[in-house]
């Protein structure tokens, strides 16, 4: 019996293992969590093994997850990335701007490290006695699950946390993490500090945020401007640091009490509400300290708040806007992790429907929680591969006198827009007679997926239906076909997307 009960326990162990390590390519549209821990004992600070999740947007996970390395090794990951099982501030997670990458950070050493890794040494300063000195890696991932971990920095973050990566085109990277109070001379080791730039397989980086600038929370990048996140009593807040490629002073746009990610959006097309000419007029601040998800807008030249959605010791944060209702609406996708070596963590759902310049109040919705023995840190929608038109889902729905087709696009690249058909006895009939359904290539110069919606109103009996995406140049895709599935009541009110050439937002 001892046997039989030993052979169980090996055989799920194993299943565990590989279900935990298991990884296929992301689906564009779902998003990624950074998981500290694999579940079988309890998270550490000399370093817990680092995972990326992939869950959908209703928060059912999918069962793919990949597993950073834990060892040295050759290729496009010499180094291991680990993270601090305690530390909550550390695994951050960003998309790359053109969308082709995640972009993240961690420990190059394996586990255990001889004490608390955010205490250990940068290789290129005195190192702490009897600790080893430890880089400070940066992961990139992209959308097939293909990791590199070739960026290990010895001159970044001595004695303290990296928090976090971010990237325009996965080659030229910012980083963030933590350090020491700086002094009126500076030392190497607290010039180690701040927002760093450095390229994709360097082993070195260069300070380009103020050294008096500690404890960076978080850097990204939205329409070609560094943004980044800190904590500084006197100057804790929400900055920019200017245009990628040629960083400028730091300005301080939201004062906060503990910010963490942050997410920007463009909700009004007028000029005179956009920062610095971005087109940006909104952001939304994860803050951990009063456990709030929290809007500002920008309207007469500063930022000013517009409510929170509330949501226990939030710190990851990533969304996109759907332009195809009035007002816009912005989807937002947040996580929280604890401190303990029990874990925990949880993956929260809010969405914004006030539009620019309105107030939010409410909760967000709990939409998944960390596995036992694990911890959630931060989250990103997944990378993907440029397509034409990347298609997540094409639906037909019957109702008692008409057909409602919806359709959600993850990604769109030059996408004039849509052409919707009827199919009865092998004769194609558009419905959209007067001209293409709008795609994402007129709707704020964005190539983010959306969602779409028309009706048929004089539906046929053994009708099909066909999609039809066209480029900017001409070139047509098709989609289908599908066949309407029941639904109930009347279709009285269904909704339509705007054709072009109607008023768009």
């Amino acid at each position: 019996m001892r046997r039989i009960v030993c052979t169980l326990l090996l055989y799920m162990l194993t299943f565990t293992f590989h279900c935990l390590t298991h990884a296929a390519a992301f689906t564009a549209g779902n998003l990624i969590i950074y998981r500290v821990g694999n579940g079988a004992g309890t998270l550490s600070n000399t370093g817990s093994p680092v995972f990326l999740d992939e869950y959908k947007q209703d928060g059912t996970y999918t069962n793919n997850s990949i597993a950073l390395p834990t060892t040295f090794g050759s290729g496009s990951t010499p180094n291991p990335l680990i993270a601090n099982g305690l530390a909550v501030a550390e695994g951050l997670l960003t998309r790359s701007a053109d969308n082709k990458y995640l972009l993240f950070m961690g420990y190059a050493s394996t586990i255990p490290a001889a004490t608390s890794l955010s205490s250990t040494s940068m290789p290129s300063a005195t190192p702490t006695p009897g600790a080893t000195p430890i880089a400070r890696v940066v992961g990139r991932v992209d959308a097939s699950g293909n990791i590199d971990t070739t960026t290990a920095l010895n001159d970044a973050y001595d004695k303290n946390s990296p928090t976090g990566a971010a990237s325009s085109d996965g080659i030229n990277l910012y980083t963030a993490g933590t350090g020491p109070t700086p002094a009126a001379t500076p030392t190497t080791t607290q010039l180690s500090t701040g927002v760093r730039s450095t390229t994709l397989g360097s082993a070195s980086s260069t300070l380009v945020s103020s050294n008096t600038l500690v404890n960076i929370r978080q850097v990204n990048i939205f329409k070609s401007r560094v943004f980044f996140t800190m904590q500084r009593t006197g100057f804790t807040g929400l900055y920019d640091l200017g245009p990628v490629g040629s960083p400028t002073t730091p300005t301080l746009l939201v004062a906060g009490t503990s910010p963490y990610a942050f997410f920007f959006a463009d909700l009004d097309s007028s000029a005179s509400s956009s920062y610095a000419g971005t087109g940006l007029d909104t952001v939304y601040i994860a803050d951990d300290n009063q456990s709030q998800i929290k809007k500002f807008t920008y309207s007469g030249g500063s930022w000013t708040s517009s409510g929170s959605f509330s949501a226990t010791s939030v710190r990851g944060l990533t969304g996109y806007v759907d332009p195809n209702t009035s007002p816009p609406t912005v989807k937002l996708f947040a996580t929280t992790g604890n401190s303990v070596s029990a874990g925990g963590g949880t993956l929260y759902g809010a969405t914004d429907a006030t539009g620019y310049n309105a107030s939010i109040t409410g909760t967000a919705t709990t939409l998944a929680t960390a596995p036992a023995g694990t911890s959630f840190r931060g989250v990103a929608l997944a990378p993907f591969i440029a397509t034409a038109v990347t298609l997540i889902s094409f639906t037909a729905t019957r109702y008692t006198d008409s057909i409602q087709l919806n359709w959600q696009t993850g990604y769109e690249v030059d996408n004039l827009g849509f052409n919707v058909y009827r199919e009865v006895r092998g004769k194609k009939v558009r419905l959209n007679r007067k001209a293409l359904i709008a795609g994402a290539a007129l709707q704020m110069g964005t190539h983010d997926g959306f969602s779409y919606a028309w009706p048929d109103a004089s539906p046929a009996a053994g009708a099909k239906y066909w999609l039809e995406d066209v480029d900017t140049r001409g070139k047509s895709t098709w989609h289908g076909p599908i066949s309407p599935q029941p639904g109930r009541g009347s279709g009285k009110g269904l909704q339509r997307s705007p054709l072009l050439g109607d008023t768009l937002r």
